[in-house]
């Protein structure tokens, strides 16, 4: 597994070569609440963000709550942002 930056949020990948899964932590968690899974998702490219503000992740000033973690997800997912697949 490796680390790479997604929209600014530190995230694992398991550097699989099947389809990609992003696996979103819910409040209080990190990517580290899916490692009971991931076992049973090696056919898989696994993407476990940790969400800005946990685990890894810093919290960015002036955005926090909802809206902040929207944004984060959004920055993620345009393109250009340097995650995986993305110019």
């Amino acid at each position: 597994m490796a680390d790479l930056r997604l929209g600014g949020m530190v995230t694992e990948d398991s550097g699989g070569s099947g389809a990609a899964l992003v696996l979103v932590h819910g409040l209080g968690g990190d990517s580290n609440s899916f490692s009971p899974l991931m076992d049973r998702l090696g056919g898989y490219r696994v993407l476990r963000p940790d969400l800005p503000g946990a685990g890894r992740s810093a919290l960015r000033p002036g955005r926090a709550g909802l809206e902040g973690l929207g944004a984060a997800g959004r920055g993620a997912a345009r393109p250009g942002c340097g995650g995986p697949g993305r110019g």
